[in-house]
């Protein structure tokens, strides 16, 4: 995706990110916001460009020998727990997104807000990836979520 976007990608463990930046062995990196603070990749790196480009959708896996061995009751209650955690989920993301200029004052924010010209460019990449039907019927489902 990197390599798409015109850009060189580097592998590196997680861990080694923040040296990476320090020393400008690398111009940045790909995180989400929180995952900028909690490393303290924020204090190395002052520009933040919102692009949107990629968003991971949280799922909840379980198998199903044992959501087969679940009564409908306690299904039930999982579904709507589920439910629940995501709408919180989702709120606390919203939340730390909204303290992110308030939280660093000297942080400069890049807002593109226009995911398209980065989902023409990825395009022929999804489209390579996604060779097998029910990959593609899922990330349709996703996409269609509103």
């Amino acid at each position: 995706m990197i390599a798409a976007l015109d850009a060189e990608p580097v592998v590196l463990p997680f861990g080694q990110m923040a040296t990476a930046l320090g020393a400008r062995l690398i111009d940045g990196a790909e995180n989400n916001w929180p995952c900028c603070v909690g490393t303290g990749h924020r204090r190395l790196a002052p520009l933040d460009t919102l692009t949107r480009h990629a968003m991971s959708p949280d799922i909840l896996v379980m198998s199903q020998t044992a959501w087969d061995g679940l009564s409908e009751d306690d299904r039930r209650i999982f579904r709507g727990t589920a439910r629940e955690s995501a709408t919180y989920m989702r709120a606390l993301w919203k939340a730390s997104e909204a303290e992110r200029e308030a939280w660093d004052p000297g942080l400069t924010i890049i807002d593109t807000n226009d995911r398209e010209p980065f989902a023409a460019v990825l395009q022929p990449l999804c489209d390579r990836r996604l060779t097998d039907e029910r990959m593609r019927d899922l990330v349709e489902r996703i996409r269609s979520v509103r």
